[in-house]
């Protein structure tokens, strides 16, 4: 039995505590990709570091799917999976622009949407009911967007960021449609296998002469995404996904921290409001759900 330790009012198991400190960890490092994509990373020859990036994680996840069993491996639905795949190439596509174009801050602001799409499109597609606290959590989200972003700066970029938004809120609910015995290996690589013909045409279309930077870029995006997936397939099997979610959001800290140090981008009052009020909400249900779960110190 795991031992328990005393905070404030409650009684906490190290579980949660461990999860959390693994997602901040996790998103350091996701974020560390976006450092690695704003300081190397170029419109062009941006279809062969797609094409380059899929190679890379097909490569990464192989020894470890191949260890599956016969009936694990295979695709189940292999149209969602194709559908999920394509999904990640218009979302790392519009990435690429969003982060090239954008400050750091700003597009993790817009990036960081994705949840609250989640919450709308299950709502819509899925018939899911949402608690007044989620109602609350997507109006202060949405709102924390437009004032980090502000209305009369919306362009192409931030566009671009949006469609990511929407992408991974996509990709993240179509894996409701898949079968339960299906695991984060077989998924990661039937989706980027699904995508690679596509994004291999795309290549030889436009093609660009393969630079260093280009296969480098690929690599650390592939790596740093893949410990991510890891790390958050670990925690939220685990545990609540309500209780520790709001470490996610610590990708948004991350990012103005390293936006200031590494591009010394400004950190405005309105993109800290805009986070302020896609956190503090998020915190709050966390802290709710904590309390409910933990038994009070008498």
């Amino acid at each position: 039995m795991s031992k328990a330790y005393e905070w404030p009012g409650l009684l906490i198991t190290p579980g949660p505590a461990i999860a959390i400190l693994g997602l901040l960890l996790g998103n350091l490092i996701l974020t560390l990709g976006d450092v690695a994509i704003k300081a190397i990373g170029s419109v062009s020859g941006l279809f062969q570091y797609l094409a380059l990036r899929q190679i890379i994680s097909l490569i990464l996840v192989y020894p470890f799917w191949s260890q599956l069993s016969v009936s694990q491996r295979q695709p189940g639905v292999l149209g969602i999976h194709m559908v999920r795949g394509h999904l990640s190439l218009l979302g790392g596509i519009c990435a690429l622009y969003a982060l090239l174009h954008l400050s750091l801050a700003t597009a993790n602001v817009i990036f960081y949407a994705a949840p609250l799409v989640t919450l709308l499109l299950a709502r819509i597609w899925l018939k899911q009911t949402l608690t007044r606290i989620q109602i609350t959590q997507v109006c202060l989200g949405f709102a924390g967007v437009l004032i980090a972003l502000r209305p009369d700066d919306i362009h192409w970029a931030a566009l671009s960021a949006l469609v990511v938004a929407f992408t991974l809120a996509l990709f993240n609910l179509l894996t409701c449609k898949m079968p339960e015995d299906q695991t984060m290996r077989g998924m990661v690589f039937w989706s980027n296998l699904t995508a690679l013909p596509l994004t291999a045409i795309l290549a030889i279309i436009f093609w660009h002469p393969i630079q260093t930077n280009m296969l480098l870029l690929a690599f650390i995006v592939s790596l740093t995404t893949g410990f991510y997936q890891v790390i958050a397939a670990r925690a939220y099997r685990s545990n609540d996904a309500g209780e520790i979610v709001i470490a996610e959001y610590s990708g948004l800290l991350f990012a103005l921290l390293l936006g200031v140090w590494w591009f010394n981008e400004p950190a405005h009052w309105y993109t800290l409001l805009g986070i302020l009020l896609i956190i503090l909400p998020i915190c709050w249900q966390s802290l709710r759900l904590w309390r409910q779960r933990n038994k009070p110190v008498i």
